[in-house]
């Protein structure tokens, strides 16, 4: 490369160096005419007693640049609004920053007004140790608003006196516990979080089958044996005893039936019915059904004593064969059936 070629390469990297100095430095004034300005309303909000919109401008103005003084001013407003928590990080960053800074203007002065309003929030401030079983290893913790990582589990935290909750919730397990405690200035709080109950598997319940009604195999009813002789004898009468309490029993039933009948009528009106009515038209159908059944087994035992006396009286003959009478319940009622 030739002198002349260098010398004119020399003169453009000296351009964009001056270009860049140049812009870097507007840039540079730009944003501390910002944040002198944000610091302007910051004072003029603090002046007016609204702390929480002085807190806003200054957070702003440490967003482009923080100094000890804007970490002061932090601190003071924070402590007027309650936040003990947050001043008192301010105040010791005031005092970590005037430390190392040995330029600062003032520095000594600004130096012992951090140190000491950070010893007095740390006697105002109450701390809380969260300890977490090695189960919820996993598990995400938050005190008040902050969320508190796992090296600080078991390490006493600083925070603001009152209730405070913590709140551990672990989705792998699908497990949240929330507890309250109280704190008070001064002092440590230790919060044993509880490990979380171990649950067996449900085992599911084994389906009931509903048994279906057996149907009542035909009860063949037969004279007890013994030699031959003549008449009918007491068995006519017995079966007929049997079916005049079978007909009492249906009055009974009946009348049953017909107070479940009153009770559901009595229970319904234009407007709709009660739902007891639904119980008592479930009896009235069922003493229904029952009436039906002691009607039909008093029948078929005043037929079978009839045909029985009939068969047994006739010609007054000695026999070997005997009459057989059977009843048979099915869902209408009673069959009744026999050989003679």
């Amino acid at each position: 490369m030739s002198g002349r070629w260098r010398q004119r390469l020399r003169a453009v990297v000296y351009a964009a160096a001056v270009l860049v100095t140049a812009s870097t430095a507007t840039a540079q004034t730009d944003g501390d005419a910002l944040r002198r300005d944000l610091l302007a309303q910051a004072d003029q909000a603090r002046e007016a007693g609204d702390h929480a919109r002085a807190v806003q401008f200054a957070e702003r103005a440490a967003a482009l640049r923080m100094s000890p003084s804007l970490a002061l001013l932090l601190a003071q407003e924070h402590e007027q609004l309650g936040h003990l928590v947050t001043a008192l990080d301010h105040a010791r960053r005031c005092t970590a920053d005037a430390t190392s800074d040995t330029a600062l203007r003032n520095r000594d002065r600004l130096l012992g007004i951090c140190r000491e309003l950070a010893g007095v929030l740390t006697g105002r401030v109450g701390h809380i140790t969260v300890r977490v079983p090695t189960e919820l290893a996993r598990a995400t913790v938050r005190v008040g608003d902050r969320e508190l990582p796992s090296a600080a589990w078991g390490v006493a935290v600083s925070v603001d006196p009152g209730e405070v909750v913590v709140r551990v919730s672990d989705e792998t397990r699908h497990h949240v516990q929330t507890l309250t405690v109280r704190v008070v200035a001064g002092t440590n709080v230790e919060v044993e979080v509880p490990a979380p109950e171990v649950t067996a598997p449900l085992t599911p319940e084994p389906r009931r089958v509903l048994a279906q009604p057996e149907r009542t195999a035909a009860r063949v009813v037969t004279p007890p044996e013994g030699p031959p002789r003549r008449g009918a004898g007491a068995g006519p009468w017995v079966v007929v005893g049997f079916g005049a309490a079978a007909f009492a029993s249906a009055g009974v039933l009946w009348a049953l039936h017909d107070g479940a009948m009153s009770e559901r009528d009595g229970a319904c009106d234009v407007g709709g019915c009660d739902p007891s009515a639904i119980d008592a038209d479930a009896r009235m159908r069922t003493l229904t059904t029952a009436t039906n059944v002691a009607i039909g087994l008093g029948s078929a035992a005043g037929a079978g004593a009839a045909v029985w006396w009939l068969v047994s009286g006739l010609g007054g003959r000695e026999t070997q064969a005997r009459p057989t009478v059977w009843v048979v319940p099915t869902e209408a009622g009673v069959t009744v059936g026999g050989v003679f």
